[in-house]
């Protein structure tokens, strides 16, 4: 038979187990927000400095169009670059902004693959070592036919370029302030 004395037994029960089920919620509730609070101090919070000997960013279809990075010791270029360089839908490179082994800085932006000769710069802006300085338009056949140059030591004009693949020269014609000059080099020179 239930008594008064029973019934007030099991409500202090029940009472005293639900005060331990809040406590153990409450504790629980602490221990994780503790747990997770030393996981975020712990955690990484973004790195302030990334090295990669190269980035890649890729298409939908896997196709390089952006490349950071440093051209092999076996480079076909007139010396070695580490830039970044663009490509198109194909995966060819069609441009680039890049410091130089010989020290220059360049830009420059290339014909379509299979546009022209096999070397496919187009246009050309260039700073070299000595701190001159030059913009060249390329033809598909490699030749600049005209440059806007300055000189490292000052001066500088739009020049005008001719070809004799015959006498394996090239004649340069200066428009400057000073007025116009005109001279030869040996094809293969730079300046």
């Amino acid at each position: 038979m239930i008594t008064d004395a029973s019934v007030a037994d099991l409500q202090h029960r029940i009472h005293v187990l639900e005060r331990r089920a809040c406590t153990a919620r409450f504790s629980a509730l602490i221990a994780f927000a503790a747990l997770a609070g030393l996981a975020w101090r712990q955690a990484p919070q973004g790195a302030e400095t990334l090295r990669a000997r190269r980035l890649e960013i890729v298409d939908e279809r896997g196709v390089v169009r952006v490349a950071i990075g440093q051209d092999p010791k076996d480079t076909q270029r007139r010396s070695r670059a580490c830039g970044l360089t663009v490509h198109d839908s194909t995966g060819a490179e069609r441009g680039g902004f890049a410091t130089m082994d010989d020290l220059s800085v360049v830009l420059g932006m290339d014909a379509p693959h299979g546009v022209g000769a096999p070397m496919r710069d187009r246009i050309g802006l260039q700073v070299d070592a000595d701190g001159s300085a030059s913009v060249g338009l390329i033809d598909n056949k490699t030749q600049i036919p005209v440059r806007l140059q300055s000189d490292a030591a000052g001066g500088g004009g739009l020049e005008f370029i001719g070809y004799d693949l015959e006498r394996k020269v090239a004649t340069i014609k200066r428009l400057a302030f000073a007025g116009e000059s005109r001279r030869e080099i040996p094809l293969g020179e730079n300046k």
